[in-house]
């Protein structure tokens, strides 16, 4: 179970995603990355993703630690087993952005 704080982190995270995809301004993912894409991820914080994997039936939407970093921050982030699959096949990585820094890019716009 999420502990009240990140819920509440990936309630807001998730209403700026909704609102950027109504604006236009993000455009979900289908069979490949766009070039300009930024990928949002969580930082590793201990063992929360065995927790965050609860949430999840699918076994391509549950998240693992993975060597990629934030390009902000520089701490190890998790990805869901189809975005990294999709992350390793792509020649030109997208820019990979925890929650957090995220938030905080969002909040100064």
């Amino acid at each position: 179970m999420l502990s009240k704080e990140q819920e509440e982190q990936r309630k807001e995270m998730l209403n700026k995603i909704d609102d950027m995809v109504r604006k236009g301004q993000v455009v979900p993912l289908q069979d490949k990355f766009p070039e300009d894409c930024v990928i949002t991820c969580m930082a590793i914080e201990d063992d929360d993703y065995k927790k965050i994997n609860e949430w999840w039936a699918l076994e391509a939407n549950k998240s693992y630690p993975r060597e990629v970093f934030c390009s902000e921050c520089k701490r190890q982030v998790m990805m869901s087993n189809a975005v990294f699959k999709m992350y390793q096949e792509t020649e030109k990585k997208p820019k990979v952005v925890c929650g957090k820094c995220l938030n905080k890019k969002l909040s100064t716009v």
